[in-house]
């Protein structure tokens, strides 16, 4: 979804060992996110975020809209 924010721990997914990485996605076709700089996400980081996010050392946020109160 536009505007996820994904944190990866460090070292996943060729990050930094030290520091871990955070970036914003910011298209879907082609699916691209930036942080410093953007570019496409290729698909073995798209693998890497599934099988390490169920590990929990990648997690993508999702924003969600907030809905008026009803009355």
């Amino acid at each position: 979804m536009l505007g996820s924010i994904i944190v990866y721990g460090r070292g996943q997914c060729g990050f930094s060992s030290e520091h871990g990485h955070i970036e914003v996605v910011v298209s879907r076709n082609p699916l691209q996110a930036c942080s410093d700089g953007c570019m496409d996400v290729p698909k073995s980081r798209l693998a890497c975020i599934q099988e390490r996010g169920q590990k929990g050392w990648v997690n993508v946020y999702i924003p969600a809209r907030s809905q008026p109160a009803a009355d």
